[in-house]
């Protein structure tokens, strides 16, 4: 039989998507003989679903024509991909708080996660800033979104929106007050003590 080989395939590349699929496409048939009349159909997956360069692509090249399977021997091409970091966005959630008291936990919400990932693919545990104390005055305060301490294999992580920390005004009470009394004298004014 004759040897068929392929030339020129393009190196796949993709963003992260938890999947082995790979699109492959460029490559040139070479060894037809006789002007027989081959068509060439690409096909391979990644050896790896992981981010990475340099990764191994299983080839799955095919060859159709009259009377190919009689007379020729496809060798696949030897070929490697690219997986690219998919990206996390990480934004900071609105909290709220009493002035005097001690400011919230602050938390983040994570999003952008593929194929059904969740956050248990991070490592790092997201954590929010912000300048209010228990001693800011009521209003509202900047929850500053972070991506501090945060890593994963097939992820980058982006900042996303930050929270508003509301402060709330504290209750004042009054206690211990003394029942007012007096004689009758017409007019109602009390003495408070």
């Amino acid at each position: 039989k004759a040897t068929l080989t392929v030339t020129g395939t393009t190196a796949p590349s993709k963003t992260y998507d938890g999947l082995n699929t790979a699109t492959i496409t460029g490559g040139t048939l070479v060894g037809a003989q006789n002007g027989d009349v081959i068509t060439l159909t690409q096909a391979g997956t990644y050896a790896s679903v992981n981010a990475g360069t340099g990764i191994t692509i299983a080839m799955n090249d095919s060859v159709t024509g009259t009377n190919v399977s009689t007379n020729y021997t496809l060798v696949q091409p030897t070929v490697t991909g690219t997986i690219s970091k998919a990206t996390l966005t990480v934004a900071a959630n609105n909290q709220s708080m009493i002035f005097g008291a001690t400011v919230p936990t602050l938390t983040e919400t994570v999003t952008g996660f593929v194929n059904g990932e969740t956050s248990t693919v991070i490592t790092g545990t997201p954590t929010a800033t912000t300048l209010a104390t228990n001693l800011s005055n009521a209003g509202t305060a900047v929850i500053t979104a972070s991506t501090s301490g945060l890593s994963a294999t097939n992820y980058n992580f982006v900042t996303g929106t930050n929270g508003t920390l509301t402060i709330n005004k504290a209750t004042l009470t009054v206690t211990g007050t003394t029942a007012p009394s007096k004689t009758y004298d017409g007019l109602n004014t009390a003495t408070i003590t």
